[in-house]
């Protein structure tokens, strides 16, 4: 089977490719490399586009047929969102637009979609289940849904049958060390705190009025494996059902800012130097995954426990530290 993966060269797509490779699936990679690592492309064919270029979308299509497309492609911080909102429009709506045109018009009939659970917004109920209300509330996350509705409408208006998997928060690295989260510049909370930690920084924490236990904003963490395992799962299904669902992916379990903080300072025995700022705008206070339906449907869990994310990706970030030293001296 042929996969056609936009963004596979970014942090969780080459996981993804990595995976894939590993189950025998044919794998291409489209990527523009605006945030994507070129030394990450390691399982497939590389083919370098822009999603907002429609004719290249069409006409790499067109000579690779691909039997399914996953889609990853597009920009991901909710800061940056509120402050260029033609940017991440054009490169997350407008391209899933040009990509699902492309489908269609090359009779390419499967989807898999890289969402976020910040569609659901602030919901008072937890865990989330994908019957929750929707009400993003960032630039970031209306480009997602809105791409969603797309989506949607082209299942059926065009029989595009797809998954739609939304992600709670993707961390940890591969285990083998070859790849990892690395963002330029880097704003999810792991990898700057594995950083402050290694190099002596101080820490900035957002937020410490959150309506939750201990005043830090809650995530769902989810390792990028168990991510990647949850495409795989959702291509087969696709493939024998022709079945369409929007699922969620995470833990099921929620860590604070400052509970990460700490699991990490016990692991590797250091304290991590903090300093508190308001918390910015658009951030949640709590997001937590109902991920049941994912098990019904895709046989799917998460497996990696939140020990094994935060090792993972401190051996990640060690490697490159070292490597960037070595580089230097």
């Amino acid at each position: 089977m042929k996969i056609l993966v936009t963004g596979g060269a970014g942090y969780i797509g080459s996981h993804v490719c990595k995976a894939l490779q590993k189950k025998n699936f044919q794998v291409i990679v489209f990527d523009n490399l605006s945030s994507g690592k070129k030394n990450f492309i390691k399982w497939g064919k590389f083919i370098k586009g822009d999603l907002t270029n429609f004719n290249q979308i069409k006409n790499v299509i067109s000579k690779t047929k691909p039997d399914a497309v996953i889609h990853l492609a597009g920009k991901i911080s909710v800061e940056e969102s509120e402050k260029e909102i033609f940017s991440y429009y054009k490169n997350n709506f407008f391209s899933t637009l040009n990509l699902l045109e492309a489908m269609k018009i090359n009779g390419v009939k499967k989807i898999v979609f890289s969402s976020t659970a910040s569609v659901y917004g602030n919901q008072k109920k937890m865990p989330i289940s994908e019957k929750a209300s929707t009400n993003p509330l960032n630039i970031y996350s209306k480009t997602k849904f809105f791409s969603e509705q797309l989506i949607k409408d082209y299942n059926r208006i065009h029989g595009i049958n797809f998954f739609i998997l939304r992600y709670f928060n993707a961390a940890g690295a591969d285990f083998d060390c070859e790849i990892g989260e690395i963002h330029d510049p880097e704003t999810h909370l792991i990898p700057l705190a594995i950083e402050a930690l290694l190099n002596n920084k101080k820490f900035t924490v957002f937020g410490r009025n959150y309506n939750t236990h201990d005043k830090t904003a809650v995530r769902d963490y989810i390792h990028v494996n168990d991510l990647a395992s949850a495409h795989i799962l959702a291509l087969k299904k696709n493939n024998k059902r022709n079945k369409s669902n929007v699922l969620n992916l995470g833990s099921e379990k929620g860590m604070s800012v400052l509970e990460v903080l700490n699991l990490l300072e016990k692991s590797k025995n250091i304290k991590i130097k903090k300093k508190f700022y308001k918390k910015r705008k658009g951030d949640m206070p709590k997001l937590i995954s109902s991920s049941k339906l994912a098990n019904k449907v895709l046989g799917w869990k998460a497996k990696i426990s939140k020990e094994d994310i935060l090792n993972s990706a401190y051996s990640w970030h060690y490697k490159i530290l070292k490597k960037y030293e070595k580089k230097n001296t």
